[in-house]
């Protein structure tokens, strides 16, 4: 996806474009999203001067309901969930971040899924529906 990005996004937009895909991947891979596959990523086409990525959408943690689920994207040769260090070097190797640059872009995902923590805490304490609490829980641990 990312040679499709650097291939077809308008240069204003390659370099936006390419941090917004590796924040894609960082969420989807903490958030173990197995259902992640190509066609979850789109660009958008205005014109030819203004063809971008297309934001995020479909994302669900796939392994709290398969709990072997494995990533549908290959990622540098593995479709395994993958650590900081890994995904570090997808972003330096794959979309033309620095290393600087993408320890940021990961932090940001990071800050993010902390303030998202926070709130299945809280929703947690007050949810009586066991289906629904083991699904928070499975979130609270990826999250963590």
């Amino acid at each position: 996806m990312a040679k499709s990005i650097k291939l077809f996004s308008a240069a204003g937009y390659k370099n936006s474009s390419l941090q917004q895909f590796f924040k894609m991947v960082v969420l989807n891979n903490r958030l173990q999203n197995g259902d992640a596959h190509l066609k979850n990523f789109g660009l958008i086409y205005e014109d030819v001067e203004h063809i971008r990525l297309a934001p995020a959408s479909d994302v669900v943690s796939t392994t709290a309901y398969i709990a072997d689920d494995v990533s549908a994207l290959t990622l540098l040769g593995s479709k395994k969930w993958r650590t900081r260090k890994y995904l570090i070097r997808l972003g330096v190797n794959s979309c033309e971040l620095t290393n600087k640059t993408a320890n940021q872009l990961y932090d940001e995902c990071e800050s993010s899924l902390s303030q998202v923590l926070e709130m299945v805490i809280k929703r947690l304490k007050n949810e009586t529906n066991g289906q629904k609490r083991k699904l928070l829980e499975h979130l609270a641990v990826l999250m963590a």
